[in-house]
């Protein structure tokens, strides 16, 4: 018999493929929001401990929430004044507002983000602690260099230097410092906390503002600028397009139905096509015809089989096959022997059906 066609014919995934793959993917969703629970509570613990110390929530010795809250119940009582802390980047700082900067690092990012906004009007009043190199001429070298502008103040009665830089100015003091603040009675009269808020009151009068912020940015303790920089619209529509790639996540790993099974192909004999056309011969009555058509295709398998170049003729493709060993046996040699002799004798139909099927075991024994 001639080769056999592959068959084609296969079954969608298994329905345990598909749980398999559902489960994969669940649980990689479930690994990724763990992963992000766990980032969100250890930047929480982070931030608390944060809190706790030297921000104005802290109340600690390096805190100055005291500081915070005298400023919002006196300038609220006395100015009609707002007084928050503010955790956004510079560049969201509203035009009339007041900023108050604790303990900065003059050479960090963020204050020079602040001196754009000074330049633009924006006053802002530094506290400094007591440590090295928070004093007023580093701050003059920070803003002018080599020197201060002709322009620049005394200290006033409460003992703030005005700095002007820009459009704005900067407001600073040697004796009204953090530590001197905590270290003091905040009640008590002309004592650095008094100071601050009488300062700070009439910068309202004079300036015309009506909000003072307590920048904490600086300090790590910023809110997420994402929603101020991308905005919620934009920020919903990640959200959304996220959630409909995990739907469709989901879908893809849920079948709808059964597996159906494709079409299967129907295994053909590759040597049909001479079948039929011996078949016709024989029907005709034209038996040696037949017969000699089915020899010809085995004796061209037989030539590919020996190494035989194509376009070989009959004799030659029998006379170099008969000199294998397999051959001499195979009863090849009584079939060429009709073969040469076919049109001299008459072939009955049954003896047409036997000579094929011996042509067919050829095939099978020696060929396959």
């Amino acid at each position: 018999m001639g080769k056999r066609l592959p068959n084609n014919g296969a079954e969608k995934t298994t329905s345990g493929g598909k749980r398999a793959r559902k489960i994969i993917i669940i649980l990689l969703i479930a690994f990724v929001l763990l992963v992000i629970l766990i980032g969100a509570v250890d930047c929480a613990a982070s931030r608390n401990e944060l809190i706790k110390t030297r921000t104005s929530y802290g109340t600690g010795d390096d805190g100055y929430k005291a500081i915070y809250l005298a400023a919002e119940k006196y300038l609220g009582e006395s100015g009609n004044v707002s007084v928050q802390r503010f955790g956004k980047l510079p560049r969201f700082l509203p035009e009339q507002a007041i900023v108050v900067l604790p303990n900065p690092d003059l050479d960090d990012g963020n204050f020079e983000k602040l001196l754009e906004k000074v330049e633009q009007g924006m006053p802002l009043v530094i506290l400094p602690s007591d440590m090295p190199g928070n004093d007023l001429s580093a701050l003059k070298q920070r803003l002018y260099g080599e020197g201060p502008p002709a322009d620049s103040e005394d200290p006033d009665e409460n003992g703030f230097c005005r700095l002007p830089y820009g459009n704005g100015a900067v407001y600073f003091s040697e004796t009204v410092t953090l530590d001197g603040i905590r270290n003091g009675d905040l009640k008590a009269e002309n004592g650095p906390g008094s100071r601050l808020l009488v300062f700070l009151a009439d910068l309202c009068g004079k300036t015309g503002c009506r909000e003072v912020l307590f920048d904490e940015t600086y300090l790590g303790l910023g809110e997420d600028p994402t929603a101020d920089i991308l905005g919620w619209g934009l920020i919903l529509g990640l959200i959304e397009l996220g959630i409909a790639i995990v739907l469709l996540m989901l879908s893809l790993a849920q079948r709808f139905g059964a597996p159906k099974k494709l079409p299967e192909m129907e295994n053909r004999n590759e040597l049909e096509h001479i079948a039929a056309l011996a078949d016709m011969y024989r029907r005709t009555g034209s038996e040696c015809i037949a017969f000699k058509i089915h020899m010809d295709a085995l004796m061209d398998d037989v030539g590919v089989a020996t190494g035989m170049p194509p376009g070989g003729t009959f004799e030659e493709i029998y006379e170099n096959a008969i000199r294998e060993e397999r051959f001499k046996d195979s009863g090849l040699s009584e079939l060429a022997d009709l073969y040469r002799r076919a049109e001299d004798v008459r072939i009955p139909r049954r003896r047409l059906e036997a000579l094929i099927e011996e042509i067919n075991r050829i095939r099978r024994e020696y060929l396959t």
